[in-house]
């Protein structure tokens, strides 16, 4: 499960994954954090997903899984179409064997450049 958190009122967010409940992993995370957790939206995801999400928002990490995330972001992240389209084809599509776009195997792929998605996710449309 994929789940997003908001530390406080602030605009700082973690983008996770669990296997377990999202709740035990929220009280886990609480005890380490000074400002009350918020589950904001969650939806079925693996690791892949997870790192997919990462990469796409690296331009706004913070620290680790944390990250500074604008209204429109959230806005992208919450919504269905753009996750399915943007998130989950392209880890099915890898984890099915689906070859990157630029066949170097790590460096410069969709899972390494963000820049490269909507390139790859047009070419398999």
């Amino acid at each position: 499960m994929i789940y997003i958190l908001q530390a406080g009122s602030t605009n700082l967010f973690k983008i996770g994954f669990t296997r377990g409940s999202i709740e035990t992993r929220i009280a886990s995370l609480q005890t380490g954090s000074p400002h009350k957790l918020h589950l904001i939206h969650y939806f079925d995801g693996n690791s892949l997903t997870e790192r997919v999400l990462h990469s796409r928002f690296a331009c706004r990490r913070v620290q680790g899984e944390w990250f500074q995330l604008s209204e429109d972001d959230l806005g992208l992240i919450t919504d269905p179409k753009w996750v399915r389209d943007y998130v989950v084809m392209p880890c099915e599509l890898h984890m099915a064997g689906v070859p990157k776009p630029c066949g170097c195997g790590d460096a410069g792929c969709l899972f390494c450049e963000p820049a490269n998605y909507d390139e790859f996710i047009q070419s398999y449309l």
